[in-house]
């Protein structure tokens, strides 16, 4: 069995920003549409990879059309034996495409650990991935963030909807952390093929860029 994951069919994911204190009328307002709970609610971590001269960070601002993201994902605790998976997001125009890679299991006890995670990945990849590792090694750590995230599905399963709260943020170079609770990211999911049948007035959904790892990084940059 291949270790790599593939999600071969670009999607859309559409990302919104409001404030915390409108969190419980969203919810009301999903559920009364007939989105229901898709998975429960559990916290996300990440750990985001970028060259010494952040170059998906400025790709990002500048809005190239074709770049890539490189993060580690874990659930749960954010200080424990993680069983992380690393991931390349890879943005083409509007759409996105995601390559899954399992790694195995690393303590992460502090921040201090960090930087052993990241040579636990670079180990790893270079013994069962070599193409992962020429990705990866001229790329440190840069950004750790987290957030609470509820998972919402649309009556024919063909969009999906997640919430995102209590974010927080620890910039890997300057040590600098940050909490940001006072708003919420929503994402809208959905394959390149399909119409989402989301309310978005109702909802008082309007379009932004939204990115975490930029967000992140503008917090925690001093």
């Amino acid at each position: 069995m291949s270790l790599e994951n593939l999600q071969n069919n670009y999607r859309y994911e559409r990302k919104y920003k409001l404030n915390v204190s409108e969190y419980e009328i969203l919810v009301h307002d999903l559920l009364s549409e007939g989105m229901k709970i898709h998975h429960p609610a559990r916290i996300v971590n990440n750990i985001y990879f970028d060259t010494l001269n952040f170059d998906s960070y400025f790709e990002n601002v500048e809005g190239e059309s074709v770049r890539n993201k490189y993060r580690l994902r874990w659930y749960g605790d954010r200080f424990k034996k993680i069983s992380p998976t690393f991931e390349v997001k890879m943005k083409k125009d509007q759409v996105n495409q995601k390559i899954n890679l399992k790694i195995p299991e690393v303590m992460l006890n502090s921040y201090d650990d960090i930087e052993d995670v990241y040579n636990h990945l670079l180990n790893f990849m270079k013994d069962k991935k070599p193409t992962f590792y020429f990705e990866m090694f001229n790329k440190t750590p840069t950004l750790l963030n987290g957030y609470k995230r509820d998972y919402y599905l649309s009556k024919n399963g063909d969009t999906r909807l997640t919430i995102d709260r209590n974010l927080f943020f620890y910039n890997c170079r300057t040590n600098q952390e940050y909490d940001q609770s006072e708003i919420i990211v929503v994402e809208v999911k959905y394959a390149s093929n399909v119409t989402p049948r989301i309310n978005f007035d109702k909802f008082k959904l309007i379009l932004g860029k939204n990115s975490k790892y930029v967000s992140g990084i503008n917090y925690t940059k001093f």
